[in-house]
């Protein structure tokens, strides 16, 4: 008994990888700021810290900020079309 696939709903596909995202980053916000405590990090955390920035541009490009949260305009155009 195969359950029907139910098609992806682009809004919640894309809150679910800005949160991954803003995971990550928070991770590597977390690491950087250890490395600038004098801490010594692993090579793999230390490949985290370098993709900060290319974490933020991606969270951008689903629009969202820095810090993860939806950016304004976005917001309002999500609340149009629940309405």
């Amino acid at each position: 008994m195969e359950q029907p696939v139910k098609a992806a709903d682009p809004a919640v596909e894309k809150d679910k990888e800005a949160k991954k995202l803003a995971k990550k980053l928070r991770q590597a916000r977390e690491l950087r700021d250890k490395k600038e405590k004098g801490d010594a990090l692993l090579p793999e955390q230390f490949e985290k810290v370098i993709r900060i920035s290319e974490l933020i541009r991606q969270l951008e490009a689903l629009g969202f900020d820095a810090q993860g949260e939806r950016k304004e305009m976005e917001k309002e155009e999500q609340a149009e079309t629940e309405t």
